[in-house]
């Protein structure tokens, strides 16, 4: 992206040294046509000559635009523009925009855009923007941005957000962000996020808001992230070694924060070699006082029992309540009840049997088209190491 921006800058400051100059006033015209610059019904004067209406054959340089410009290849204004403008290549505005601009390839502006700009490849915005930028690589505002910036590659606002980003790969803001960003790879805010992340990669700085994807980081946060790996640097780190009614073996990782954190298990029964289970899930931790706390943990936990692994159904999904008796800052002992929904598909030798045994007392259970499902209440007791 930068070697685009510096190749659109470079041919845009080239055309600006040789036609722009300041003029002590600028006139205005209701109307003008050229053929390309200098051969303008304006003359070579044109450049600093404000018009209602312009049309432009093949390239025009005008003084400024306060209605409606139609150019087949590039438009250019030494001044501002109110009004719209539509080029087959390029719009280019040495001055504010209030409005819109409609560029085959490119907007650029060396000033505040109040409006919207369309483009095919990239629309520059070197200070705020109060509307939108949508094109089919790369958005930049430089400022502020209080509005939308959607595009096919990258956004990139190095100020606050206000609104939304939406793109297909990549999303920047180096200032405060409140709204959403949603890429197809990887969303950045650099400082404060108030709104949501949804990505492949999510990271924020401080993180207040949601963030959905399959990795997210952030610095610090008070607020919520999904995904299949969260990690808050200055959050809430822990790993548990527990044991339960179907697996007397466990471990398990927590990363999150206490409000809020996802959960990585995996465990196995020590008396047999073919009886293992992992899974993942989402918990929440309340502290009641500073020698106690509750945990409430959701998980789902592939089991397998066969003498080869295999990917047939056999799910253990387990809600666990304990309470965590706090040794000191780092360690805590845990119990608690739990309750279990197990749904299992029935074995491989099509006897009607199903090869799962590790239902505790099941006060439920039931079999429907080739699935059985068990329900029964369990326990889970053990200590947690938090770092």
């Amino acid at each position: 992206m930068k070697t685009v921006h510096i190749i659109f800058i470079a041919l845009f400051l080239i055309t600006f040294s040789s036609v722009a100059q300041n003029a002590d006033s600028v006139k205005s015209t209701p109307a003008q046509i050229t053929f390309a610059y200098p051969i303008s019904s304006n003359g070579p004067e044109s450049k600093n000559i404000s018009n209602d209406i312009s049309f432009n054959i093949l390239y025009g340089v005008n003084g400024g635009l306060t209605g409606f410009e139609l150019g087949s290849l590039v438009n250019v204004i030494n001044g501002s523009v109110e009004g719209c403008q539509i080029a087959g290549i390029a719009n280019v505005v040495d001055g504010p925009v209030y409005g819109a601009q409609i560029g085959g390839i490119a907007n650029v502006i060396t000033d505040t855009l109040y409006g919207m700009q369309f483009a095919g490849i990239t629309n520059i915005a070197p200070k705020s923007t109060t509307g939108a930028q949508f094109s089919g690589i790369h958005n930049l505002t430089n400022e502020d941005l209080d509005g939308a910036q959607v595009t096919g590659i990258s956004n990139v606002t190095n100020g606050n957000v206000n609104g939304a980003q939406i793109a297909g790969i990549h999303n920047l803001v180096t200032g405060n962000m409140t709204g959403a960003q949603i890429a197809g790879i990887y969303n950045q805010s650099l400082k404060t996020n108030y709104g949501a992340q949804v990505g492949l990669i999510n990271s924020s700085h401080v993180h207040h808001g949601f963030q959905l994807g399959l990795i997210n980081v952030a610095d610090s946060s008070t607020g919520v992230s999904v995904g299949l790996f969260s990690f808050v640097k200055n959050g809430y780190h822990a790993v548990e070694f527990f044991g339960n009614e179907v697996m007397y073996a466990n471990t398990s990782v927590k990363l999150g924060t206490k409000e809020f954190y996802n959960i990585y298990t995996a465990g196995f029964q020590p008396e047999t070699t073919n009886t293992f289970g992992f899974g993942m899930g989402f918990g929440s931790k309340l502290t009641l006082a500073k020698w106690l706390s509750l945990s409430a943990d959701l998980t789902v936990n592939h089991i397998n029992e066969l003498d080869q692994f295999d990917w047939k159904v056999n799910l253990l999904s387990r809600a666990d309540l304990t309470l965590d008796f706090n040794l000191n800052k780092h360690i805590a002992l845990i119990v608690g009840p739990s309750f279990n929904a197990h749904v299992s598909e029935l074995g491989y030798e099509n006897t009607g049997d199903f090869t799962t045994n590790i239902a505790v007392n099941p006060f439920y259970s039931e079999v429907h088209e080739g699935y059985q499902l068990q329900l029964w209440v369990g326990g889970k007791g053990g200590f947690r190491i938090s770092f």
